[in-house]
């Protein structure tokens, strides 16, 4: 892959050659966004940009696929990436403390 698709919203030339969108003020939210630091400014900022894409109908969400997982209450950590793709990475599991006598299918 050789970026353009990546980078056509990244300048402002609106020439027939190249894939931009010739939207300066695209080009001013793009800018600061790359500006920003801090992770809920970076949130907020992407969020409008989001919201102008679609307003402008640059891109048109028009598929969502939900994922559901179902965790035991020991399960601590488990997280997912932007896609929905689950991250086993940071996953441990809590010790309940619970008495070994309780369960009556683990041999003593």
């Amino acid at each position: 892959m050789d970026g353009a698709g990546r980078n056509s919203l990244l300048n402002t030339t609106g020439g027939t050659d190249d894939a931009s969108v010739g939207d300066p003020l695209l080009q001013t939210k793009v800018e600061e966004f790359f500006d920003l630091a801090d992770p809920e400014e970076r949130e907020r900022v992407v969020g409008e940009l989001q919201d102008y894409l679609s307003e402008q109908a640059y891109v048109l969400p028009i598929f969502e696929e939900p994922q559901v997982y179902g965790l035991n209450p020991r399960v601590a950590g488990f997280s997912t990436e932007a896609i929905g793709r689950p991250s086993f990475y940071g996953v441990s599991l809590a010790d309940t403390g619970a008495d070994p006598a309780a369960n009556p299918k683990e041999e003593q």
